[in-house]
């Protein structure tokens, strides 16, 4: 455990590039959190199917995270979720500035539905907070 800190801290300080330019920071960033998120995906929804290709996917989410960086835009990531024995949905976002910074947040209980149910409201929950806080545009970000 004494060696995770400065992994950890050497691949977040990287100034190298992946493939086509990409920050290695970024992409290291996005894979950790991917990894995470499809190994939950793949405890507790065991039927979910698998990714095809885990490279494409976190390069195409690394690319549009830092367009919009690079843009001056604010991202509004939504993420949702269904519990398939229960039925039960929930919805879950952030607003981050073009440097990450974190500006505000939401999480929501949606009772009993289906995911594309979960992912609609998520985004309507996540654009009516930024028409709130003023982000105009916001480069939308949908997982699940």
């Amino acid at each position: 455990m004494q060696d995770f800190i400065p992994w950890r801290k050497v691949n977040l300080l990287s100034k190298a590039k992946w493939g086509s330019g990409l920050p290695w920071s970024v992409v290291f960033v996005f894979t950790c959190w991917y990894l995470w998120k499809w190994r939950n995906k793949h405890i507790f929804l065991p039927l979910d199917e698998s990714i095809a290709d885990p490279v494409k996917t976190i390069s195409m989410v690394v690319r549009d995270w830092v367009k919009a960086s690079q843009a001056g835009m604010f991202k509004l990531n939504v993420d949702v979720s269904r519990r398939a024995a229960s039925g039960y949905i929930g919805a879950s976002g952030v607003i981050r500035g073009a440097n990450g910074n974190w500006i505000c947040g939401f999480a929501v209980n949606l009772g009993k539905g289906q995911i594309l149910e979960a992912k609609l409201w998520g985004l309507y929950f996540g654009l009516h907070l930024a028409c709130d806080k003023g982000v105009v545009r916001p480069h939308l970000i949908c997982t699940s």
